[in-house]
């Protein structure tokens, strides 16, 4: 048969179909008593056999393997009822990754969402960026906790993107990520080196009780982290005698070994515990002329010297 008389015979017999009220009402009614199958025989079980005018229960949705997110999405667009409670929304955030479905989520079912549901958490807790981007896009706001949820997973692209949108006052909750020992330091370095502006602004916010202790501080190993936090005023201001107990117990532990370790204690102190930007021109000069005629070992002992003498000057001026 000819391809062009096939087609204008099968539009012409749709639209006598469509045209009569009997079997096009008789069709509509048919698509609700639809049953939904399953190709594996293990699916089945007593019950799980739903015609689709009876599936109203967003839980029905969570627990078939996302396989049943279009019946979902034509409820939604129709605006149909479905019974959601906290729970449900929880699980949805966990298994749907499909970005149209979620955002008429948002759009048709935002009255029965619980006010105290902390949606950006709760996409960051259950690895969905895609909830994540969503609910960010339509304005529900990021938590201190959407920051701890973030640190904790190690999620660097979440963190980038709350940073961004975290308010002065919020960004206290940031310093958590210098301190948090399940946070591999490429990661840290990866992140500070994506936001060196912001962080730069950041550290002109916060007040000093706000910045990274020192214990904290001491304890990264990392000296190219140390000394980005210590260029952006992250790190809160000491008592020289403080200063002194740190660098005494990092020695003893072994952990200030070569010439950059000892450099960096005399710019973190004269910083920290003198409040200065710059190394003084004095103490600039006696580093300049060792560096200047340095053996490593020789180096390390003159360097120690001058940040002790520098702090015997403090402590008994």
């Amino acid at each position: 048969m000819n391809p062009d008389l096939f087609n204008n015979l099968n539009e012409h017999i749709f639209w006598k179909v469509f045209h009569n009220k009997f079997l096009f009402k008789k069709i509509i009614f048919s698509i609700e008593d639809i049953i939904i199958d399953y190709k594996d025989l293990s699916q089945y079980y007593l019950g799980n056999k739903i015609k689709f005018k009876h599936i109203s229960n967003l839980k029905f949705f969570n627990k078939n393997d996302n396989k049943e997110w279009s019946i979902l999405k034509d409820k939604l667009i129709s605006n149909q009822f479905l019974k959601i409670d906290k729970d449900s929304i929880v699980e949805f955030i966990y298994h749907c990754k499909n970005r149209e479905i979620i955002q008429l989520f948002l759009e048709k079912k935002k009255d029965f969402i619980p006010i105290e549901l902390d949606l950006v958490s709760l996409s960051l807790e259950n690895s969905n960026m895609v909830a994540f981007q969503v609910f960010l896009d339509q304005g529900y706001p990021a938590s201190s906790k959407s920051v701890e949820r973030a640190i904790h997973f190690g999620n660097i692209d979440a963190l980038n993107i709350l940073f961004k949108q975290t308010s002065v006052g919020n960004q206290k909750y940031w310093l958590k990520l210098f301190r948090n020992k399940y946070i591999q330091l490429e990661m840290i370095e990866f992140f500070i080196s994506k936001n060196e502006t912001l962080l730069h602004d950041y550290g002109q916010a916060l007040d000093d009780k706000e910045k990274l202790d020192f214990t904290s501080f001491f304890s990264i190993k990392s000296l190219k982290v140390k000394s980005i936090l210590l260029d952006f005023n992250l790190v809160e201001k000491n008592e020289v005698s403080s200063f002194f107990i740190y660098f005494i117990k990092n020695s003893n532990f072994g952990l200030i070994k070569t010439e950059q370790d000892l450099l960096f204690y005399i710019r973190a102190f004269f910083k920290l515990a003198c409040n200065l930007r710059e190394i003084p021109l004095q103490a600039q000069l006696k580093i300049d002329e060792i560096q200047a005629n340095k053996k490593d070992q020789d180096s390390v002992y003159q360097l120690t010297l001058i940040l002790l003498e520098e702090i015997q000057k403090k402590l008994h001026p």
